[in-house]
């Protein structure tokens, strides 16, 4: 977690408006391929309930990593 408050840190800094991203979604490929995706307006984006959550299963699944 230390890492990624840097990360955000830096990130926030060469933003022009100076804001941070509020989430952070990291995937791992099983063939070790990292990507990331950062959510800077919306709070509730990938948030997970008991109505949504095949919802948002099949929508991880269709991202490209």
């Amino acid at each position: 977690m230390d890492k990624l408050r840097a990360l955000q840190q830096v990130m926030r800094t060469e933003k022009p408006n100076g804001r941070g991203w509020l989430k952070c979604m990291i995937r791992i490929s099983r063939a070790g391929e990292v990507g990331a995706d950062f959510e800077y307006d919306d709070p509730s984006r990938w948030s997970h309930t008991p109505d949504n959550y095949k919802q948002r299963m099949a929508e991880y699944a269709a991202m490209p990593v």
